[in-house]
């Protein structure tokens, strides 16, 4: 039988798509693969069944579903038994090598996938001489960008005749692909789909991997009025928590700050990690506050984290759903998107502030001693000190039951308040047991009342206006309302640590029946 020039053309152009072409994209594939992670605990592509089982590893479950076919056979590790189709996924569409592959590859080795597949559509096996050289010059074109080979295609393109002997072999590989592309045509719209939110995700990995590292500091709400600052707590806790780093070794050491509530822990650690970014000399620092009032509050803080240390929405939109469900899993992934990021600062402080069970989120924060999390400090205010470790390296704690000093507490109600009147100031005082909020509210009323109006009213007045516990209550209510940065009264707190404690000890639950009942509403 002899073969017209177009039949001819036709078996010439598909001994390059079905023979040449694997051979190339094969190089292309591990090339992209070592490039990615040669020198990495995955190690370079050898056709190995170890390599087979790295790259399964590391397609998602999605992946695994919808491509199972193609992962069936590369799994084995061994690129020769590869056909066209399993190489075209796993350069263009795998988790592993798609998502990070440049747009320059994409588009030659994209284009060669087309004019193979143009070719497999053909009805009848003729190729005009035009046709012929326009299809193997976009193959010719693709591999030269690609820096392949293309001696062999150049001979093709030259031949005057073919051997025959080849032609069946070509012609059933033909009406395999012809029979493959009709069995995957009606998963190509989704894979394109898929591609188009690949390529997104890219972008915003590339955004954030090219991200600045910026200097941030997130701490809680500054109150209304002014403050006196702390110092000489301040000075004494830095100086422990700058021995503490001094001496870690490049792990993370724990300060822990307990007390009562309204003791001032909340303001005392935003004191402290306010000084702590201001004095270092260094743009690779950060200081940030997570609320650990609740595992909800927690996640929801490690959220906020996330999008100033540069992670981008759209890896973090899908933990938004998840945290409603499974918080403490979303934590979990938060924390492998963290990591990395706060590796990056020569220096950080977290203040886990408000825990109330030290228990329930104790490994949800860095923990002690670990280096994965780089050269930082966790500072951690808590009522409930039962749970705090003893003794342990790497830790210091010191409780604030005690409140300010007595010139800090006078200080205080009268910078507040503008009234000097240091002999009353001083019985309020010890009054409300030189305890910061009691003090702050306390100070904050007397204010608001003379600024309505009430010019005359004074240290005296108040002490007669709060002889009751209702009306101490009220008055505390008034700084409570003014501001986030005293989310409860001093009261308020009180109450709730009270029906903490009852809930878990039945012996102090039935104390508290009997002193309420004896001594009814009366604080005093």
């Amino acid at each position: 039988m002899e073969y017209s020039q177009e039949q001819l053309n036709y078996f010439r152009f598909c001994y390059i798509a079905f023979d040449l072409v694997p051979v190339g994209l094969r190089q292309i594939f591990k090339n992209e693969w070592d490039f990615l992670y040669k020198g990495t605990l995955i190690r370079e592509w050898k056709d190995t069944a170890q390599n087979g089982c790295d790259f399964y590893n590391k397609e998602s479950k999605a992946s695994h579903k919808k491509n199972s076919r193609c992962l069936a056979t590369i799994q084995n590790g061994n690129t020769a038994e590869w056909d066209c189709t399993c190489l075209f996924f796993a350069i263009l569409y795998s988790d592993s090598i798609g998502t990070t592959l440049s747009p320059a590859v994409r588009k030659e080795v994209d284009d060669i996938r087309q004019v193979r597949n143009e070719i497999a559509h053909i009805t009848e096996a003729k190729l005009t001489d035009a046709d012929f050289q326009i299809s193997v010059n976009r193959v010719l074109n693709a591999f030269a960008a690609l820096g392949l080979a293309v001696t062999e295609i150049q001979e093709i393109k030259n031949q005057t005749t073919f051997p025959t002997k080849e032609v069946e072999k070509i012609r059933k590989q033909v009406r395999d692909l012809q029979a493959e592309l009709d069995q995957t045509k009606s998963t190509l719209r989704s894979t394109e789909v898929a591609l188009v939110s690949t390529k997104e995700e890219n972008k915003c990995l590339t955004q954030e991997i090219s991200a600045k590292l910026q200097p941030f500091c997130l701490l809680v709400s500054r109150p209304p009025h002014d403050i006196i600052r702390r110092s000489h707590d301040i000075e004494r806790i830095t100086n422990k928590m700058e021995e503490l780093n001094n001496g870690s070794s490049g792990t993370i050491s724990t300060v822990y700050l307990s007390g009562s509530p309204g003791c001032g822990k909340s303001q005392l650690a935003r004191e402290i990690g306010q000084q702590f970014f201001s004095e270092q000399n260094d743009d690779r620092i950060f200081a940030a506050t997570l609320n650990t009032e609740s595992i909800e509050t927690l996640v929801d803080s490690y959220l906020t984290l996330g999008r100033h240390l540069g992670i981008t929405e759209y890896a973090l939109k899908d933990l938004e759903s998840l945290k409603e469900e499974k918080p403490i899993e979303a934590i979990k992934q938060l924390h492998r998107l963290i990591l990395p990021k706060i590796s990056k600062f020569t220096k950080w402080l977290i203040i886990a502030d408000n825990v109330i069970d030290l228990r329930l989120v104790r490994d949800l924060l860095p923990q002690t001693g670990s280096k994965d999390w780089g050269h930082g400090q966790v500072l951690i205010t808590t009522q409930d000190s039962d749970t705090i470790p003893q003794n342990a390296p790497h830790t210091y704690h010191e409780s604030l039951s005690k409140g300010v000093r007595r010139d800090e507490a006078v200080e205080l109600l009268e910078t507040v308040s503008q009234i000097s009147e240091r002999v009353q100031a001083e019985n309020v005082a010890e009054l409300l047991d030189f305890q910061p909020l009691a003090l702050a509210a306390a100070a904050y009323f007397v204010q608001t009342v003379v600024t309505s109006g009430s010019s005359n009213y004074n240290w005296k007045a108040y002490l007669q206006d709060i002889s009751t516990y209702s009306q101490r209550k009220s008055a505390e209510t008034v700084l409570a309302n003014e501001s986030s940065a005293y989310a409860k009264t001093t009261i308020a707190a009180v109450e709730m640590a009270i029906q903490r404690a009852v809930e878990k000890d039945e012996v102090l639950l039935h104390t508290y029946y009997f002193l309420s009942t004896t001594y009814h509403s009366k604080l005093f």
